[in-house]
């Protein structure tokens, strides 16, 4: 129930989804949640390259281009991942990988 929900409706959406076809019964449990749920509920928030030094950050507060690179490696170029350990939306995500000429 305290879980922030970082990717709103459609992150919830997935998680019901992944929990359904998990679940051999018709209950769902914890153990049928995504990772990052269990981490959360454990204490252990997920990680996030957000909280990254003042002066990573572009001169607007914006993402440079080296954080774009580490997050979508650590997310496996998966970009809805990347987006949320950004602490971003997904189209802020592609609108700084347009921005970088990242493809």
């Amino acid at each position: 129930m305290t879980y922030p929900w970082p990717g709103n409706v459609r992150e919830l959406k997935y998680s019901l989804e992944h929990a359904c076809i998990l679940c051999p019964g018709g209950e769902i449990v914890s153990a049928h949640l995504p990772a990052d749920l269990l981490r959360f509920d454990q204490g252990q928030a997920s990680p996030r390259l957000s909280a990254l030094p003042p002066s990573r950050r572009g001169a607007q507060g914006g993402l440079t281009r080296d954080d774009l690179l580490r997050a979508l490696a650590h997310a496996g170029d998966n970009r809805a991942k990347a987006a949320r350990l950004l602490g971003v939306d997904r189209r802020t995500l592609y609108r700084n990988m347009a921005k970088h000429q990242i493809a």
